[in-house]
């Protein structure tokens, strides 16, 4: 993602009657906030604890903006009484307003990632020398580009396409300059919530994360909606891109990973195929997802915390997939019950306490339980998965 900085007019979308001018900018690590010149509310209304998220509206940086989840930071005078405000957005749309009570929904996203073209195999650009004679100087490069085949598979309602582009810019006399990319598109066949549809685009983000074994930064999330179009000349009217923007701890790598570097690529894995329905068991392990990829997202992190939090991970993946308890409750409760009836009345508080829990599968036998469930390409990891779960 890009930075976008400009002044401009802005309101909050249940009042559009007071605008204020002001600055909004967007750092890619730092993330977007406006200043304003002013206040919406006035003075005393500022002072106020905000107990609920705004929506604000805006027109700055020659973008419609829609910035939600708005959030009060600092208000101020300065010295000739003129009264400032700052207000930080987790949500940052350009090309459209969505009014007060307007759900966000689209209908389609589209998304590229800088480690996408190695962990999808992008074939690389072909660059031939050419020679009059056998033995004699170089007479000429050609650089040429294999047209990506695009790849499309059935989700829910939709489809999950993998496409490529390629262009051509310079003045060709002087420079010519030829790039190519590729991107995975998702067409939910329906209005869908952004929050929904940012959920699997961060699970995008996570699969090329572990494939490529590196944190994925995302350059671009685009989104369109049949109920957002405009006029195009000369043609009939077309959805509305809508760009989405939102700050990323890791900053944008100067060089990315070569497919040789993967821990797995996309066809190892089976293809789109295999990406689809990942997609669809994400949404059920999100907090494990999470709690894993923290350690691959955060710059800094202490190694105890990193450690934790995987232990965390794999505890949570457990309980979302496997069974919870040792014995079935109604039989453990009764076992329970003769335990206590049959200690001293003076020591049935503690031993109620330290068996309250006493019917869960303790993390040694989770660990367990999810290395069989990985199979024999975990076996080759770490050889005797049962003395890893001790160890960890």
């Amino acid at each position: 993602m890009e930075s976008l900085e400009g002044d401009g007019l802005f309101w909050l979308a249940h009042q559009p009657q007071n605008r204020v001018a002001g600055h909004f900018r967007f750092d890619p690590i730092e993330g977007a906030k406006v200043e304003l010149i002013g206040s919406f509310e006035g003075l005393e209304s500022s002072m106020q604890r905000e107990t609920v998220s705004n929506r604000i509206l805006g027109i700055a940086a020659g973008q419609y903006l829609t910035l939600d989840g708005c959030y009060r930071g600092t208000t101020s005078l300065d010295g000739v009484g003129l009264q400032r405000e700052e207000w930080i957005p987790s949500v940052v749309l350009t090309g459209a307003h969505w009014e007060s009570e307007e759900l966000i929904e689209f209908t389609e996203v589209s998304v590229s990632f800088d480690e996408l073209p190695a962990w999808g195999a992008l074939p690389r650009m072909l660059v031939t020398p050419t020679k009059s004679q056998g033995s004699g100087p170089i007479d000429g490069i050609s650089l040429g580009v294999t047209k990506f085949p695009s790849q499309e598979v059935k989700f829910g309602n939709g489809k999950l396409t993998f496409w490529g582009t390629w262009g051509l810019s310079g003045n060709q006399w002087t420079e010519a300059i030829m790039t190519q990319s590729c991107r995975l598109t998702i067409d939910y066949g329906k209005q869908t919530a952004v929050e929904d549809i940012l959920s699997d685009v961060q699970s995008m983000r996570d699969i090329v994360t572990l494939g490529m074994d590196s944190p994925a930064f995302v350059e671009d999330v685009v989104f369109h909606s049949t109920e957002r179009m405009v006029n195009h000349p000369g043609g009939p009217p077309r959805q509305q891109p809508i760009e989405y923007f939102r700050a990323q701890r890791n900053p944008k790598k100067d060089e990315v990973q070569h497919w040789f570097h993967a821990f797995f690529t996309l066809e190892d894995i089976g293809g789109l195929e295999a990406l689809a329905s990942w997609l669809s068991t994400a949404r059920t392990i999100r907090p494990a997802i999470a709690s894993l990829l923290s350690i691959r997202y955060m710059d800094t992190m202490y190694s105890e915390n990193r450690f934790q939090n995987v232990v965390d991970s794999a505890e949570t993946l457990h309980r979302l997939r496997f069974s919870n308890f040792i014995a079935p409750p109604d039989e453990f409760k009764r076992k329970r019950r003769e335990i206590l009836k049959s200690v001293p009345s003076e020591h049935r508080d503690f031993v109620g306490n330290a068996t309250q829990y006493g019917n869960e599968p303790r993390l040694k036998d989770r660990l367990s339980d999810l290395a069989e469930f990985a199979g024999s390409a975990f076996e080759e990891l770490v050889e005797d998965h049962s003395h890893w779960a001790l160890v960890v």
